[in-house]
């Protein structure tokens, strides 16, 4: 299903896909959609849900835990793991409605950081957000994310988690 929902992405508006599309698309039964989801939003989070699972996984679960994890080293395994998975995110980031899609990754962002803090001393430029610091980082992350892939992710994920370490550490300063 979450392949299907690609593909018709990559041919119109989320707004303007219907469920009878996706099934046809993924060649299941209607039911078998609504036995997963409840519309077709859900099976868009979905897909945001699984990349984040591996971005947890590949961060906090395969790597060595004897050795001390940085905010740096966190960042760059996440733009890493983005990298992978980079023709997906670019269809998923062109959805029209932003606010569900930052909501979405905000969860994750928060997520991430209470993961981190079980791993690593507590770093200033990581705190406990406030609502609307979560808010700012999850709509500046999703930005730094869209702007990433649609620049064919030029820049290696490295330079991308120092850029975003540099902006979660001392914000935007242009002056």
């Amino acid at each position: 299903l979450q392949d299907a929902l690609i593909r018709l992405l990559r041919r119109k508006l989320l707004a303007k896909i219907h469920i009878k599309e996706i099934v046809e698309e993924a060649d299941v039964a209607r039911t078998t959609f609504y036995q997963h989801f409840e519309t077709k939003e859900q099976l868009l989070f979905s897909l945001i849900d699984d990349l984040f699972e591996k971005i947890y996984r590949v961060v906090f679960q395969e790597r060595d835990n004897t050795e001390e994890l940085d905010i740096l080293q966190l960042l760059t395994s996440s733009y890493e793991q983005w990298r992978l998975y980079g023709e997906e995110l670019r269809w998923v980031l062109q959805v029209e409605n932003k606010d569900l899609l930052i909501a979405a990754l905000r969860v994750h962002i928060d997520a991430l950081k209470r993961e981190a803090d079980k791993h690593m001393m507590p770093d200033p430029a990581f705190r406990v957000y406030s609502d609307y610091e979560s808010s700012f980082v999850a709509g500046g992350v999703y930005m730094l994310i869209k702007n990433w892939v649609n620049n064919d992710m030029q820049e290696s994920p490295e330079t991308m988690g120092k850029i975003t370490l540099t902006l979660l550490s001392n914000g935007f300063n242009p002056f």
